[in-house]
């Protein structure tokens, strides 16, 4: 007697392909830059984005440091107000600029220009298009990261040396407000939505450390605020500028990169079910 054994095949998790995510990127660019009028926006785009956290720094770093005569102990060192401040005004440069360009971009190509429908009718997976997306949105913003740091270096708040750490730590920043970005995108209702991403975003600025030290809260608000992911960049970008690498930089440094996993495994499971796939 013959039996045949016939196995149900088990499913497998679709690959990511270099390939297919470097044509989505390529598509992205070619569509941002084909026309002088883009350029023209893009370029008005990332000068606002830069100059408003700049502003901020020159305002409070020279103009209310420049009233402030202690300095602030910052685990075994002593900060000028200037040095304080700039690191989280760059913080907060790569959120403002991650969230808003993953979020706005994300959320008029997918809603509006129906664009990942198309690009999904060519074999391109869901979790394809998020990571060419998130990769675009990272390109762009870490451009604006620079010339902040360069900003930083030019009016002596931080070294060359420290800068270049901090700058390679501001990818991280920017990777994973982008993660987290493109997931709200896919749960925003309408235009009106974005109202309530600007309000989280400015509490995020205010109560994070940004301006003063956190253990002017009490003693239970500090643990809350410890949590914010702001805070962690803070705390990350602050002691990179110092040259404090200890071993405190593991709990921002993992914290950020579970943002990265969580935000692009949320988005591409959003994603995936829009475009029914």
């Amino acid at each position: 007697m013959v039996t045949t054994d016939v196995s149900t095949p088990v499913p497998t998790a679709p690959r990511v392909s270099a390939a297919r995510v470097g044509a989505v990127l390529e598509y992205f660019f070619t569509y941002s830059f084909r026309t002088r009028e883009a350029l023209t926006l893009l370029g008005v785009i990332w000068l606002t984005a830069v100059t408003e956290p700049v502003l901020y720094l020159l305002a409070m770093g020279l103009g209310v440091g420049s009233l402030i005569d202690s300095t602030i102990p910052v685990d075994s060192h002593q900060l000028s107000y200037i040095q304080f401040v700039a690191p989280a005004m760059l913080a907060v440069s790569c959120m403002s600029g991650a969230i808003s360009a993953s979020i706005f971009s994300f959320y008029t190509r997918h809603r509006h220009l129906g664009m990942f429908t198309m690009i999904s009718t060519a074999a391109v997976s869901p979790a394809e298009v998020v990571v060419a997306d998130w990769l675009w949105e990272i390109i762009r913003v870490t451009m604006l990261s620079a010339i902040f740091v360069a900003v930083m270096v030019v009016a002596g708040v931080v070294g060359v040396g420290n800068a270049l750490v901090a700058f390679v730590a501001t990818i991280l920043v920017i990777a994973a407000f982008a993660a987290v970005g493109i997931g709200l995108s896919t749960l925003l209702r309408g235009w009106q939505d974005f109202d309530i991403i600007t309000v989280a975003q400015t509490v995020l600025f205010l109560f994070s450390g940004t301006f003063f030290p956190i253990q002017q809260y009490p003693e239970w608000l500090q643990v809350i605020v410890q949590l914010s992911p702001l805070y962690q960049s803070i705390a990350l970008l602050r002691a990179l500028t110092i040259g404090d690498f200890g071993m405190a930089l593991v709990v921002p440094i993992g914290y950020l990169l579970l943002m990265v996993v969580a935000g692009l495994l949320f988005s591409v499971r959003r994603l995936g079910r829009d475009l029914g796939r």
